[in-house]
């Protein structure tokens, strides 16, 4: 895999002898692609103790913490019971 940046564009080249490689090329060129067209769009990692996922943040203010609802969730729980309600 080969990934070269030239005048405001980003280029993936790959080839694979390998199938079973072929869809994490397809993700890698899709994540680039997608990067690469909406610079504005923030990628983080959710915040949650309990995932490593990452996120991406579509919000007008860039504040998403969490990469999803269920994370956002279970952390305020946490923090919740952590305070000894």
């Amino acid at each position: 895999m080969h990934l070269s940046a030239g005048d405001e564009a980003i280029r993936l080249e790959w080839a694979t002898d390998c199938p079973e490689r072929l869809m994490l090329a397809v993700l890698t060129a899709s994540l680039v692609d997608y990067v690469g067209q909406a610079p504005q769009v923030r990628l983080g990692i959710c915040e949650s103790s309990a995932c490593a996922d990452v996120l991406v943040d579509r919000s007008p203010t860039r504040t998403k913490h969490y990469c999803s609802a269920r994370c956002q969730t279970r952390e305020r729980v946490r923090a919740y019971r952590a305070r000894g309600a």
